[in-house]
């Protein structure tokens, strides 16, 4: 056996010379470069060669053989990964893997030499070597131990390899661009968002630099027919891994984690902020920036969306400051509109990016041997560049078929011009050329396979599905190897664009290719699977998917309505994601078909998550979803759902979507029926009730209902919704101006609310509980600001502010913490503050009813600062927000506000039957009165 072993010529080298005279005496073949260079006049050649005869590469990882961007080493395991060599690493020196081999377990030499010390640990090299020696032979696989592997397990990181490895050979110039990087590195811009067309090379760069930078530290590649790629969850754990290799203090806080082995039932949201936010906060650092790359983010867009930059734009800038973002992906409106705080840079602008030059100097350089010489030399690069129609992939493309002899220069006016050309010559040259395949025949069948599959489709399912010969099969996988490739057992397309270009029948004339018949065949393959019971885990993510896009209505209907294909699915693909996923193809369902959505309602699958998981709709915003599927239609048209889990549902998605009349008729319905409700759901049903009824400004009713839900609670001992009766009971007394009973409340609510967290284990169980901690302090204080106390304000809204600043979450509750803090300050008179900071904090408001709260104090302080002008356009603004959205006591505050600046704004249609809304309207006016003006 030959072993390849790669080492730096540094303090370490002896080590390297020990072990190879060591692996030699147990009868292996050691190439090292020492050897086999001396008198060598292509060092590059020969390292390639040795690598290629060699059966593994042995890596001892030290500062000097593994550091980004000259690290000695690097090129040499770049290229044993591109060849697919087994790679065996020894960390020597504590330092960061390369990325390439993140995924790989190391052998653990550390320690046992001290470099200009007479210090050598035999013993420990003895135990470490006969490792070695072991996986070499095959007796036993790298070490499964230690924390980087439990990480590695839980995380599943995916592979990164195929990619860095396949685009960073061959790779040339990009000099502007790696300019255009370090200054963005050194700026203090978080994200750097690059924008290119198909084939321009983006991946290629991304690739060369996240191998030679070692400011890049996670790296995760989107990937068009790659759902596991799109999907965010695996992108966050996977960067979640690979910086974990990087940055040791940021494994030991994931290492402290509690639910590590639960992540897939997070919200991707939440997963974000567990994984990345909250680990990455809690680390004090200084010093250089960290950069996180996502390559091909438009890739990741399925059925429209596109969750992973719905990430970027509301999470990543909740990460500590020294964590930087890149982005590439080709312009897309979608991507366009949730980046739109983002300037992208273009790969064709030449601010950045020499492209044509880059383009040129690549031919010049890879066919050097070939162009030929003089003027004449000039004019081929110059008709190559132009046909490549500014495409590297183009480049790169025709100097793999001048090599191969497919083309030749002297004829270099017939050469294709840009990639659609490239697409078509290669068609045409490969089925006029074979006498044995038939492409309509042989080769059809499977591209339409190829073109509709969600994710990498091994090749011998592929060639069940697409119901070709396995000869023949193997017969077209030669023929086509060139742009359609074999990584990992699947076969894939070189690029997007060529699958782009197959189903366009205007583009690829007779080599068209039907997606829709592609999704027949894998899912009539799979409903037989299906009968038998043998589906796969492809089967159980995309089964819908293919029938849906088939147009085969009633097949979808059965399969959804199969609960245990339902449960599969969770457990396959984790709550989260089943059930959003569940949502997306009703709502492509509805699209074709009402009715059938329907008949998922109703049936025993969607009826049994519906009840299940109710809870997990409302705190996960589900139920807006399922009212863009047609869920109004559905209850309009049938008796709902006959379970107290279904029925409490029920009553919650009316809540949520501000139904709030039937929202009570549906909970009442619930109490008069005489179901048996356990303590817990007669309680959260009173709240509910209690919370329609104070929208619609009916104090007394809401009152009662609060009041029998805290009584339920508090004789079950059911801390969570004893504090939540007694929080929504405090603003019920202070807008009743029962500054006393408000307080009470309040305080009740945090203690009650604290005696729930103090008994809770679940980690995301106990972040939410405190979150709403914050938020009852935060009503504590606003409470206190209208009655004028500010003694115990600033207690606590320091409280609050102390629970953000340890869990960063930065909800809609945290947006509400900011404008209470702006309250404030306009009692203690800093009104170009206020104007200054809501004018910001609008825009980043979501709500419409926070949105109005900021308009309202920025209102009171332009009015203080004597701006009546602009306190008029605040007071309209919230007035029209509040209003729409049935604030009643919110749009009266406008009304005193406006009244103050002189100008009258009409009162809701429940002032003039309210005496709680009249009351509150005569205390804002003198609240407002009183606060001094400013100069």
């Amino acid at each position: 056996m030959k072993i390849f072993l790669s080492y730096g010529h540094d303090e370490y080298e002896n080590v390297a010379r020990r072990l190879k005279r060591d692996l030699e005496a147990e009868g292996f073949d050691i190439w090292v470069d020492k050897d086999q260079i001396k008198g060598t006049s292509d060092w590059e050649a020969s390292i390639e060669r040795g690598i290629s005869s060699s059966d593994w590469l042995v890596l001892m990882m030290t500062e000097h053989s593994v550091r980004r961007p000259d690290g000695v080493c690097l090129d040499e395991v770049s290229y044993a990964r591109f060849l697919g060599k087994s790679i065996a690493p020894i960390m020597v020196q504590e330092v960061k893997p390369p990325l390439c081999i993140a995924r790989i377990q190391w052998i653990d030499m550390k320690g046992f030499l001290v470099p200009g010390k007479a210090f050598f640990d035999e013993d420990t090299y003895q135990k470490r070597k006969d490792e070695l020696l072991s996986i070499l032979r095959g007796v036993q696989t790298l070490s499964v131990e230690g924390e980087q592997e439990s990480l590695r397990q839980r995380l599943n990181p995916l592979d990164n390899d195929v990619y860095s490895e396949h685009f960073t050979k061959g790779f040339y110039g990009r000099k502007e661009l790696f300019r255009h990087y370090d200054e963005w590195l050194r700026s203090n811009k978080r994200v750097l968002w690059l924008v290119g067309d198909a084939g321009i090379g983006k991946t290629a760069f991304i690739a060369n630099l996240s191998t030679v930078r070692g400011d890049i530290q996670a790296v995760h590649f989107c990937r068009y027919n790659d759902n596991e790629r799109a999907n965010p969850k695996r992108a966050i754990m996977s960067i979640a891994y690979y910086l974990s290799t990087q940055i040791p203090e940021y494994r030991q806080r994931l290492m402290e984690l509690r639910d590590l082995d639960s992540l897939i039932e997070k919200s991707t949201e939440r997963l974000f902020e567990y994984l990345i936010v909250e680990p990455l906060n809690r680390i004090e650092r200084a010093g250089d920036a960290v950069v996180i790359v996502i390559d091909a983010l438009d890739e990741a867009t399925v059925d429209g969306r596109n969750e992973l930059a719905d990430i970027i734009a509301r999470q990543f800038e909740k990460t500590p400051a020294w964590m930087k973002l890149l982005v590439t992906s080709r312009r897309e409106a979608l991507l366009e509109r949730k980046l739109a705080k983002i300037r992208p840079v273009d790969f064709a602008d030449a601010r950045y990016n020499d492209n044509l030059a880059d383009i040129r100097g690549f031919f010049s350089e890879q066919l050097a041997d070939t162009l030929p010489a003089g003027k004449g030399r000039g004019y081929v690069l110059d008709r190559l560049v132009s046909k490549s129609e500014g495409i590297f992939l183009y480049a790169k493309t025709i100097v793999d078929e001048i090599r191969s002899g497919q083309l030749t220069l002297d004829r270099i006016d017939d050469f294709p011009e840009g990639l659609t050309g490239v697409y078509l010559d290669y068609f045409d040259r490969i089925f006029e050329a074979s006498q044995e395949v038939s492409y309509k025949r042989d080769v059809r069948p499977i591209m339409e396979v190829l073109c509709a599959t969600c994710a990498p489709m091994p090749a011998k399912v592929l060639c069940e599905v697409s119901g070709v010969d396995e000869y023949d099969f193997a017969d077209v996988c030669e023929l086509i190897c060139e742009m359609f490739p074999v990584r990992g057992g699947a076969l894939e397309p070189i690029h997007k664009s060529l699958v782009d270009w197959l189903v366009d029948a205007r583009r690829s004339g007779v080599y068209r290719v039907s997606a829709r018949r592609g999704h027949t065949k894998i899912a009539d393959h799979y409903l037989s699977a299906r009968d038998r019971g043998r589906l796969d885990t492809y089967a159980v993510r995309y089964l819908c998917t293919h029938l849906l896009r088939s147009g085969r209505v009633d097949e979808v209907v059965e399969v959804m309505n199969d609960l245990a294909f339902e449960r599969r699915r969770i457990k396959v693909m984790g709550l989260d994601s089943a059930v959003r996923g569940l949502l997306l193809e009703l709502e492509e369902l509805r699209a074709q078909d009402d009715d059938g959505v329907e008949a998922v309602f109703r049936g025993e699958a969607f009826s049994y998550l519906f009840a299940r998981y109710r809870r997990f709709f409302y705190n996960s915003g589900l139920y807006f979803g399922l009212r863009t599927c047609g869920f109004d239609r559905f209850l309009d048209r049938s008796s709902g759902y006959s379970t107290n889990d279904g029925k409490i549902g029920i009553a919650y998605y009316y809540y949520i979507t501000e139904n709030f009349d039937r929202a009570i008729a549906a909970s009442e319905s619930i109490f008069s029926s005489g179901a048996r409700l356990s303590p817990s759901e007669a309680a959260e049903l009173h709240n509910l009730v209690g919370l329609c009824y104070r929208k619609g400004v009916d104090f007394k009713k809401s009152k009662d209902h609060f009041e029998l839900a805290r009584d339920v609670a508090e004789r079950s001992g059911i801390y969570y919704d004893l504090s939540t009766a007694e929080a929504n009971l405090a603003k019920i007394a202070y807008h009743e101006l029962d500054w006393t009973s408000a307080g009470m409340w309040n305080e009740k609510a945090i203690t009650d609310l604290e005696r729930e967290l103090a008994a809770a284990t679940d980690e995301d169980y106990r972040i939410s509980l405190e979150l709403f901690v914050a938020e009852y302090h935060r009503l504590s204080a606003e409470c206190l600001i209208w009655n004028y106390d500010l003694e115990h304000v600033d207690e606590h809204l320091a409280r609050a502010e102390e629970i953000y600043g340890r869990v960063q979450s930065r909800d809609r509750y945290y947006v509400r913490f900011l404008y209470t803090c702006e309250f404030r300050d306009v009692l203690a008179g800093k009104f170009e503050d206020v104007c200054e900071d809501c004018e910001l904090l609008i825009h980043q408001a979501t709500s419409s009813y926070d949105k109005s709260q900021f308009y309202f104090y920025r209102g009171i302080a332009a009015l203080k600062l004597g701006r009546r002008e602009e306190c008029l356009e605040c007071a309209k603004a919230a007035y029209g927000l509040a209003r729409s959205i049935g604030a009643w006591l919110e749009m009266e505050e406008a009304v005193a506000l406006a009244g103050e600046a002189a100008v009258g704004l009409e009162h809701s249609e429940h002032f003039a039957s309210s005496v709680t809304i009249q009351n509150w309207v005569r205390h804002a006016v003198s609240f407002i009165e009183s606060i001094p003006r400013g100069v």
